[in-house]
């Protein structure tokens, strides 16, 4: 017995069952059969989309890390959800920007309340397409010059996901 499960976008799939010569299916196994086809045409689907949103979510990631300028996705609480390289390599130097589990900090207590202050005023939407700041660094170097901007303003979100993009 056979039946084909799946033919989309590609991907074909099909289940094919045999049981010895002179011992065919009961009407009963045939039954169970179509039974289970919808189930496993449905497991089938939902695992090639959740392949292909792996596959898709490396190539933004990819092409993420390839963006100059150094960018940190972080929630309403200015904890990073997602650093590109360039970001990740700026906190590396810990000269007034750092990347921490518990948020992004600046060179002192102060640059970090403004920097998270900024953040949840552009979390909240009171700053339209975003808010700019310069972040001084603990060197004498010049102060990071970071752009604040909403992602998908006016959408609802969950806890814990992106709300604000981070740009130095």
């Amino acid at each position: 017995a056979g039946v084909s499960l799946l033919h989309e976008q590609g991907a074909v799939a099909a289940l094919w069952l045999f049981r010895p010569p002179g011992e065919p299916f009961s009407p009963s196994d045939l039954d169970s059969l179509r039974e289970l086809v919808p189930h496993l045409t449905r497991a089938l689907a939902i695992h090639l989309r959740v392949e292909r949103a792996e596959r898709q979510a490396t190539e933004v990631r990819d092409a993420f890390d390839r963006v100059a300028l150094g960018t940190v996705l972080v929630d309403d609480e200015a904890r990073p959800i997602l650093a590109n390289r360039a970001a990740e390599r700026i906190a590396a130097q810990r000269d007034g920007f750092v990347i921490a589990a518990d948020g992004l900090h600046g060179a002192t207590p102060a640059d970090t309340r403004m920097l998270h202050q900024a953040i949840a005023e552009v979390a909240r939407g009171g700053t339209g397409a975003g808010l700019g700041l310069r972040l001084p660094r603990s060197s004498s170097s010049r102060p990071y010059e970071v752009m604040i901007v909403p992602i998908s303003p006016g959408r609802s979100r969950p806890a814990g996901r992106p709300s604000t993009a981070i740009a130095s």
